[in-house]
């Protein structure tokens, strides 16, 4: 399906959580896909992102909406999960 993808990860300490890292993830994918579109001249998209931004974000200063809010893990215990 386009609109999401599946990833098996092994994280290899309990420092950090799984939304923590998804979280930084998402939001570094999505300064980098930001920056192509701008250097791409892409307007019309960029507008769609800035509509897409909650109120309560855009005073936080969030500029664009790229990703939707959700996450779903689900641990894998055996390849028959996987």
């Amino acid at each position: 399906m386009p609109n999401h993808f599946h990833v098996l990860l092994f994280p290899t300490h309990a420092g950090t959580s799984l939304d923590k890292i998804i979280g930084d993830g998402k939001r570094f994918m999505a300064y980098d896909i930001v920056n192509k579109l701008k250097a791409q001249q892409k307007e019309s998209i960029l507008a769609i992102l800035r509509e897409g931004v909650d109120r309560n974000e855009k005073r936080k200063g969030k500029l664009h909406q790229v990703f939707h809010l959700s996450f779903d893990a689900r641990k894998c215990y055996d390849l028959k999960m996987i």
